[in-house]
This record gives C-alpha cells, sequence and structure tokens, in this order.
C-alpha cells in the first residue's frame, strides 16, 4: 500500500512540473533607425491589422506609441496577432512599414516572447 503511495506522489509530481506549462503572450519590439542605422527618438509607429475598418476588432490590437531614446517602442499583445506595423512622419504620412505574426508561445523557464523588426526612417 504504501508503494502505491509513494507511486502516486512521484507521478502528481512530474505531471505537476511538466505538464503545466504558462503560456507566455507575445510582445512586439520595433527599432526605428536612420539610414546609418542610428536609433530615432519620438518617431511614431502603429499597428493595424488587415480590414480594420470593415469590422469589430480588439480594440488592444490596435496601438500606437512613440520610440523612445534608442529608437525602440514595444507593444504587447493577449493573443496570436498579424499586425502591419507603420512608421509615420510628422505629417502622417507613412515612412516604412512591415507585418509580423505574433504567436503565443509556451513559456519555458524564463523565456522570452519578444518578435523583433526594424523600419527606416528615410
Amino acid at each position: 500500500m504504501k508503494k502505491r503511495q509513494l507511486l502516486f506522489f512521484i507521478l502528481l509530481a512530474i505531471m505537476g512540473t511538466t505538464g503545466c506549462k504558462k503560456e507566455k503572450s507575445p510582445q512586439v519590439r520595433v527599432a526605428v533607425v536612420d539610414d546609418q542605422n542610428n536609433g530615432i527618438e519620438n518617431a511614431l509607429v502603429k499597428t493595424s491589422v488587415k480590414g480594420a475598418g470593415d469590422g469589430i476588432l480588439n480594440a488592444r490590437v490596435l496601438q500606437e506609441g512613440k520610440t523612445d531614446r534608442f529608437g525602440n517602442v514595444t507593444f504587447e499583445f493577449e493573443s496570436t496577432v498579424l499586425i502591419d506595423i507603420g512608421l509615420f512622419d510628422n505629417l502622417g504620412n507613412l515612412v516604412d512599414s512591415t507585418s509580423v505574426l505574433a504567436e503565443v508561445k509556451r513559456k519555458q523557464g524564463r523565456s522570452e516572447n519578444i518578435y523583433r523588426k526594424k523600419l527606416v526612417f528615410r
């Protein structure tokens, strides 16, 4: 009987440590640089999705932010998203753009879930 209880607790411990990995929401880190690869501060970056004007969207998908002094801005999402990322000048004109599929991943240890993209301000 004690052997069965011990075996049960060992199996329970193994299942508790390996079978329950948490999900890590995606982050998208955008670097905005000039032609010489220098970071650009206060550049406006916006995220959008195809058909954003045609339907109902999760408002957290549409985001915007300005870059820090190193030219970086980070966007966080709760779930997997396929987004377009646009870099805009002071007049609101699109300067550069890219797309990214940012997926939720299983967290393993201290691993991050960051997608990195670079946009060039010409």
